[in-house]
């Protein structure tokens, strides 16, 4: 392989880690998997506000980019 193509593959990588990074710098209830319509289906019930802007242990990444 050559020294360039060894690059693009770096660069690759390197991109995908920064966006899994972000996923977990910017979770919150509102794009967990377990979070329906302002309840936590975890928990079975309304998680606090801090809570709700940082997440939880529980949280599952909806994988919807928006």
């Amino acid at each position: 392989m050559k020294p360039v193509e060894i690059q693009v593959k770096i660069s690759i990588a390197r991109r995908e880690m920064e966006f899994w990074q972000s996923i977990l710098q910017n979770k919150s209830c509102k794009d967990c998997e377990k979070f329906q319509q302002g309840v936590c289906e975890e928990f079975n019930a309304i998680p606090p506000e801090d809570v709700q802007r940082v997440g939880c242990d529980s949280y599952e990444w909806d994988t919807i980019p928006f």
